[in-house]
């Protein structure tokens, strides 16, 4: 297959293999947690080594001072600004002649200068294609704030608008300038933007937009205003036109000789990889004069005066638009990166290989299937597979086409036809060791085309909590996002493959009936537990605390997970994040209330637990110590723990700024577990619970035979695979941070539990009564040593294999207190302790219904 590819584009002529051990060889030799499969090139493309090493040497090697100086370092960084402007331009095939080059933060700034500059006016028109990235949306801001009309149009279809709005009330408008002579003039300038290429579904739009919108070849529509909208006579309107390039530019090639737009917005880290943090806005030099600024900075102005309102402009349109000194340094090692490319043919043969990828890329998850015949990959912007079409026919179908760039983005389905979370999707990836992107990718308009979501379902999705980069990723059984793959000029076919396997062994279901996780353990007769194990973890996210006895709360174990230690944003830190957590070891003294912190090689720090610490009142006095802090996306107050300069001790061990904070009243989350059981039908599905700091349950219960279940799969899987390099230690309870660790059951028994009644063996009247919520989701923190602190372990892809419910992987359950009084006695929460008999509750099988 890779001959056939390389016959269509594929790898620069066998140019590709020295490419990645020269350039790319951290992709290719890394071990273990490092190893990574990177397909998020259109978030940001990777930057070869040679291309490091020779901006390191030009800066090494040069002095260079800020170019608003007159010296001879000056004049060198000058120049070398100037140069990067000309490699830009040779980029896009044109050159200083017919085009300025303004240098900005990234395209989002590039588009934003074009919107506060262009010269709007009650008769202009704004109009957009409905695929577009935020940044375009946004300059219908400024074009509403002039009380322009704001046309919204579909990609596909031109002439069919979607949508038109037009303020009620505006600014007064600066008066637009002649592009030649800079004099003003009444004239009506009309801005129309598009993407060359989508970033949600790597679509290429037709380029013949640009021609079509500068003649004037307009649909009859567009030049039909609304009543008293205050329309110019049309032989004084003109239409200018904006290409959002951030995308398309990346891995394909702008001929603006051909295709000359009036502006061009760019992301220069997207084609190069480094450095970061710089773009471009290129203009048409002959527009360039109707660009105009309310303000002015250091660098743009001939002259001004403080005590008179007299400033005048740099008649240099770069000069004129870029405020303050620009990122000269930066800007002098872009040459190395197109260098870089020219090494391969240039962004002709880099358009070729991604564009071949990407054909290979889509061909294969449309060619995924379940047993049952059901498509695992709904794929968004490609074309259907025609009767009979073979893959490698529609591959080469779509490489002809080239309508198509690096991105292949879609949403993943079961057997049944029900959507799999895009989440789900991305975090078993992580574990997989691939980069990938999820979400509606900052363009709500083709996450609406493609997903089908109305604005009314957009509105509804924003009341219901749904907010961009966050984890609802599905609403009202409908996904608001999609999975993106998105490949640069230095992605094999081999992390290609990865991928597509990744998704085969987790997402494709097995011929055999899938195991029914809820049902498979089920014993005959009562099953009796005993609990081994009592473990709380005073502070979240660090060591547990085994106690051989404890007292409940309304939370859970008294005082477990009470504490939680923040970053200065208030944002908890966890072990997933600072593995380095786990090497913190909470200990409480009930008797002296005392809570000790102790660190190897570190003086042991005590905080007072005295429970009226955590009742004052709420107020904003600073003495108080009070702070909002944000738990698993929710957020709460809590108080400070200042006591013997805790802040100093946990910087050191941490080595980050950071506080410890308490809870000051316990939270009531909605627990998705809890609508899991909900959707079940359970008769009585928990009711919703007070937490600590949890994420979701009170407790956590494990058995032993379940967690040797899994240790003994992880070595017959190593032996298996001849690989003992990296033998996993201290695979037991701890991995998993349990309250509760439960002998004498039957391995993965507790999947099937619904409640459970702990009987206690030190007081036979009493028991407790506890609800069966979900099972535990698993994350990266279980392959976290807990002894270590080394992240090196398989566990959680282990797991995936075989652990996995609702596309979820999971291993032990959550329990919380059926209620509160009923656990009580004599006013009193019950104890949980070592050797008390647990008494499961056992859910019926569809037979048994």
């Amino acid at each position: 297959m890779e001959g056939k590819l390389e016959q269509l584009g594929y790898g620069y002529q066998g140019k590709l293999e020295s490419l990645r051990k020269k350039e790319f060889s951290r992709l290719d030799t890394a071990t273990g947690d490092h190893k990574r499969t990177y397909l998020d090139h259109a978030g940001a493309t990777l930057y070869g080594e040679a291309q490091l090493a020779a901006s390191m040497k030009q800066l090494c090697a040069n002095t260079y001072a800020n170019p608003h100086s007159q010296g001879r370092e000056s004049q060198r960084t000058t120049k070398a600004v100037d140069d990067a402007r000309q490699r830009v331009l040779k980029h896009l095939n044109t050159d200083a002649s017919k085009f300025s080059v303004i240098f900005t933060a990234n395209a989002t700034s590039a588009l934003k200068l074009l919107g506060e500059c262009f010269p709007w006016s009650s008769s202009s028109e704004f109009c957009y294609t409905l695929d577009n990235h935020n940044s375009v949306l946004g300059i219908r801001e400024y074009a509403k704030q002039h009380r322009a009309l704001v046309r919204v149009i579909d990609d596909e279809h031109p002439s069919e608008t979607l949508a038109t709005f037009l303020p009620k009330r505006g600014i007064a408008p600066l008066e637009p300038r002649s592009p030649k002579t800079g004099q003003q003039e009444r004239q009506t300038y009309n801005l129309f933007a598009f993407p060359g290429e989508s970033n949600f579904s790597g679509k290429k739009l037709e380029m013949d937009l640009v021609h079509q919108v500068s003649s004037g070849a307009l649909p009859k529509q567009w030049k039909e205003r609304k009543a008293g909208s205050g329309c110019a006579d049309s032989k004084k309107s003109h239409w200018l036109v904006c290409v959002d390039a951030a995308k398309f530019c990346a891995t394909g090639r702008l001929d603006l000789q051909q295709f000359p737009a009036d502006f061009v917005a760019l992301s220069l880290y997207k084609i190069i990889g480094y450095p970061t943090g710089l773009g471009a806005l290129v203009v048409r030099n002959e527009v360039g004069n109707l660009l105009q600024k309310r303000y002015f900075g250091g660098g743009t102005v001939e002259a001004s005066i403080s005590d008179a309102d007299f400033w005048r402009e740099r008649k240099d349109l770069s000069e004129r638009l870029e405020d303050g000194t620009v990122n000269f340094l930066d800007i002098c090692s872009i040459r190395h990166g197109f260098d870089l490319l020219d090494t391969l043919g240039g962004i002709e043969r880099v358009s070729e290989h991604v564009g071949v990828l990407a054909a290979y890329l889509f061909a294969e998850l449309s060619a995924l299937t379940h047993p049952n015949g059901k498509k695992v990959c709904v794929i968004y912007g490609f074309p259907e597979a025609l009767k009979g079409e073979t893959k490698a026919e529609l591959l080469q179908r779509v490489v002809r086409s080239g309508r198509h760039g690096s991105i292949v983005s879609f949403n993943v389905q079961d057997s049944k036809g029900e959507w799999v979370g895009y989440s789900t999707v991305e975090r078993l990836a992580n574990v997989f060791g691939i980069q990938i992107r999820t979400g509606c990718f900052c363009n709500p308009g083709a996450c609406q085309k493609y997903l089908n979501l109305s604005k009314e379902t957009v509105r509804s999705n924003l009341e219901a909590g749904h907010v961009c980069w966050d984890q609802n990723d599905i609403i009202n059984m409908q996904p608001t996002g999609a999975v993106r793959v998105s490949l640069g000029y230095m992605t094999t076919k081999t992390e290609v493959d990865r991928f597509i396997s990744f998704l085969g062994i987790n997402f494709v279901e097995e011929k055999k009936v899938a195991c029914n996780l809820m049902s498979a353990s089920r014993t005959t007769g009562e099953a009796v537990g005993i609990i081994s194990k009592v473990i709380l973890y005073p502070v979240k996210s660090c060591a547990g605390m085994e106690v051989s006895k404890w007292s409940l709360s309304r939370t859970g174990l008294l005082y477990d997970r009470n504490w939680a230690i923040v970053n200065a944003r208030g944002v908890a830190l966890t072990m997933k994040r600072v593995p380095k957590m786990s090497l913190i070891q909470p200990r409480l003294d009930l008797k002296r209330g005392i809570l000790t912190l102790n660190f190897e090689g570190m003086q042991p720090l005590e905080i007072p637990i005295n429970e009226g610490d955590s009742l004052v009142n709420v107020k904003t006095d600073k003495k108080q110590q009070l702070r909002e802090t944000r738990i698993c996306s929710s957020k709460c107050e809590t108080k400070i723990e200042s006591a013997n300069d805790a802040d100093r001790w946990l910087q050191e061990v941490l080595g980050q700024p950071c506080s410890l904070v308490r809870m000051r009243a316990p939270r009531q989350t909605k627990s998705r577990k809890r609508e899991m059981r909900a959707n079940r039908h359970e008769k009585e599905p928990p009711a919703k619970a007070e937490l600590s700091f949890a994420n979701e349950g009170q407790f956590l219960l494990v058995s032993e035979a379940s967690v040797k279940s899994v240790a003994d799969r992880m070595i017959k899987l190593r032996e298996a695979a001849c690989d003992m390099t990296e033998i996993d230690t201290h695979m037991d309870y701890r991995r998993y941070r349990p309250n509760f660790v439960v002998t004498g059951l039957p391995v993965f028994h507790e999947d099937s539990w619904t409640r459970i009644k702990v009987k206690s063996q030190q007081k036979s009247t009493h028991a407790t009564n506890m609800d069966v919520i979900g099972p535990c989701v698993r994350c990266q923190m279980v392959d976290v040593d807990p002894i270590s602190g080394d992240r090196k372990s398989k566990l959680l892809r282990t797991l995936a294999t075989f652990r996995k419910s609702n596309n979820q992987i999971i291993f032990g359950v959550l329990l919380q207190l059926h209620s509160e009084a009923g656990n009580q006695h004599d006013g009193r929460f019950s104890e949980i302790s070592v050797e008390d008999k647990i008494f499961p509750t056992v859910a019926q099988s569809e037979d048994e219904k």
